[in-house]
């Protein structure tokens, strides 16, 4: 399914397949999907979920749906992509945001874990 045929009734299964971080964006937006209090089935369409969290405007959703994964696209990259960087010699910043635990566990090499201190680097002075 690509995203234009998204509506106001696919499933959030539906929805999830197109936009794998739709879930995380609903919660941090509308406060959709992160605890069992506000969650949702696969089953149920994206009008009935807005619908039991008060939010009408369906369309609204799937425009920030549809902005949320485009941010998404522009900074995440493929083990594929990756491995052609790195056989290419580009300079690459990639950064863990794991646990300190499972950064201890396997990590590949050069990648920052994401500490406090760098989290606030990275907003305030880089590009």
């Amino acid at each position: 399914m690509e995203t234009d045929r998204i509506t106001k009734d696919s499933t959030m299964q539906e929805i999830l397949e197109v936009f794998p971080g739709a879930q995380r964006a609903l919660f941090s937006r509308y406060h959709i999907g992160g605890c069992s209090s506000c969650g949702f089935q696969p089953t149920d369409t994206l009008e009935q979920v807005g619908r039991s969290h008060n939010i009408w405007d369906v369309a609204e959703v799937l425009a920030y749906l549809q902005q949320s994964h485009e941010r998404d696209q522009g900074v995440q990259i493929s083990p594929e992509e990756l491995a052609t960087a790195f056989q290419s010699g580009q300079t690459i910043q990639l950064l863990d945001v794991r646990t300190p635990e499972e950064h201890k566990i396997a990590r590949i090499e050069g990648a920052r874990l994401v500490t406090e201190a760098l989290a606030r680097e990275v907003v305030e002075r880089w590009p």
